[in-house]
């Protein structure tokens, strides 16, 4: 068991970096967006970044959960 959980703890912190960097590049496409005041293309970014982030927000919160869990589990 805990090694599966490790396992899965590993994989989903790959998945958010993974997503980090995305955020990463769509900060990068809002200033440009911004500069160039392409309105269209920067309220589209904006919406990606903003959901992107909430998700973000949500799996760094279930992965603390499955720390605590895995730290009391083998506690």
């Amino acid at each position: 068991m805990d090694d599966k959980l490790e396992e899965i703890l590993n994989d989903s912190e790959e998945t958010i970096e993974r997503y980090e960097h995305q955020v990463k590049d769509l900060e990068n496409k809002i200033s440009f967006y911004s500069q160039h005041k392409l309105e269209e293309e920067l309220r589209i970014t904006r919406i990606k970044y903003d959901c992107l982030n909430m998700a973000i927000y949500k799996w760094r919160k279930q992965q603390n959960e499955l720390k605590g869990l895995l730290n009391a589990w083998r506690s």
